[in-house]
């Protein structure tokens, strides 16, 4: 699928991108101001908390989906039959125009093997992002610190005017993060289902990462995709310096801010 479906859905407007930080709480309970809003709304992974406790107060649901993290192999059969599959089929055959973003190595190792018709039913709403960059430097370009790296280069690519975090907290002191996250229930129950444990030592080191490298990576995409948008991450209590924080009185400003 080409650029210019991303480009589409986006439709220049700003993109509120969830992720499962603790804070994005406050999210939950301010989403009514919200709703007259005409934003471009993303989630990556466990997507459906955000849906069912935050945007569904709304009547609202995601536009744009993330999700191409690998599993413990001998749990991908569960995994990938039971709980994963199952959630972004539901995801896409959605009466509506949305977007599944996801890498090659995802679509070659686990949809054309498990789920092959996918690749003609729904190939309007499958995005590999891979796509995106230039192919002599593909592996430089693939090897970024998280996921959200590459959600968010995405939004910059798909001529995003804004974008906006929620939940993008952050947390390196210790492999016992879960209750860093929101829902933390939800996530113990998928972590264990995706890894066999309830600790991930990936976490820290991922988000130790992000905040070494994104600035450098940001403006690299601001570049490569000739767009010089803002970033914003509301989440005051943040680890991440890179990106400007706000809190939830500055949302608006910040929503209606040109």
């Amino acid at each position: 699928m080409s650029l210019s479906k991303l480009t589409s859905i986006i439709n220049n407007r700003t993109v509120c991108i969830m992720v499962h930080g603790a804070s994005i709480e406050k999210l939950e309970h301010s989403i009514n101001g919200l709703k007259d809003y005409d934003l471009c709304w993303s989630s990556l992974g466990l997507f459906t908390s955000m849906e069912d406790y935050i945007l569904n107060k709304i009547n609202k649901k995601l536009d744009i989906m993330m999700d191409c993290s690998t599993v413990t192999e001998h749990l991908q059969e569960n995994y990938e039959e039971n709980i994963r599959l199952p959630r972004i089929q539901g995801f896409l055959e959605r009466n509506m125009d949305n977007l599944w973003i996801t890498t090659h190595g995802f679509i070659r190792d686990i949809v054309s093997k498990r789920r092959p018709q996918w690749l003609k039913t729904y190939k309007e709403k499958i995005f590999e992002v891979d796509t995106l960059f230039p192919k002599e430097n593909l592996p430089f370009y693939m090897s970024v610190p998280n996921s959200l790296t590459l959600l968010i280069a995405a939004m910059v690519a798909g001529q995003a005017s804004k974008i906006i975090l929620f939940g993008c907290d952050g947390y390196i002191d210790s492999v016992n993060n879960l209750h860093t996250y929101y829902k933390s229930m939800l996530q113990r129950k998928e972590r264990y289902n995706a890894l066999g444990d309830t600790t991930d030592e990936g976490i820290v080191r991922d988000s130790k990462n992000f905040e070494l490298k994104f600035g450098d990576w940001l403006e690299n995409y601001k570049r490569l995709f000739d767009n010089n948008l803002e970033i914003v991450n509301c989440s005051p209590n943040s680890i991440y310096t890179h990106i400007k924080k706000i809190d939830y009185y500055q949302l608006l400003f910040e929503l209606n801010r040109k």
